[in-house]
């Protein structure tokens, strides 16, 4: 398990910043649902990703919690308040990022919570190999967890990642 700090190179955020403006779009635009995303709209999202929206301030947000990666997986680990909680593990859904429950991290402090990232999603490296499903996924996260040195667990999922959770379930039924 190493230590993970969140830091986006300034080139990186330069070459978005160059990318960001919508340089061409329908001259006239009628839009109805099922026709893709209304211009004005997206003009208005990407004005504020342009102007207002501060990455390093986030990242600065981002890296008041404890990041780290094991076996190629980033992850949030929050220790209980009082040092030893139950242990909880958040699965966010496809497509997402462990963000989904930054916001929450501070109302569990009875918890051990655990929140990775998909393999591809956040800071958790695309795999190489085809194949990756919920099984995957779930064995990943139970070695995780093992590691980590907990035997017993609460899962949590996104809706669209139940399958994951029932997976955990399934596939680790004694915990």
């Amino acid at each position: 398990m190493e230590p993970f700090r969140i830091h986006v190179a300034d080139e990186v955020l330069d070459d978005l910043q160059a990318r960001l403006p919508i340089r061409d779009g329908p001259t006239r635009y009628r839009h109805r649902l099922g026709q893709g995303t209304e211009l004005d709209w997206l003009r208005r999202l990407v004005s504020y990703w342009a102007h207002e929206f501060d990455w390093r301030a986030w990242e600065r947000k981002l890296n008041a919690l404890n990041h780290f990666t094991r076996e190629g997986i980033h992850f949030v680990h929050q220790r209980a308040a009082s040092g030893r909680g139950v242990p909880l593990i958040l699965t966010h859904g496809w497509p997402s990022s462990f963000l989904d429950y930054v916001d929450m991290l501070p109302m569990l402090e009875d918890f051990d919570v655990v929140v990775p990232s998909l393999p591809g999603y956040g800071f958790s490296p695309r795999p190489l190999e085809v194949g990756i499903n919920y099984r995957y996924v779930s064995e990943r996260w139970h070695r995780l967890m093992t590691e980590l040195g907990y035997s017993a667990m609460v899962r949590a999922a996104m809706t669209s990642v139940l399958g994951c959770r029932r997976s955990l379930q399934w596939t680790i039924p004694s915990r």
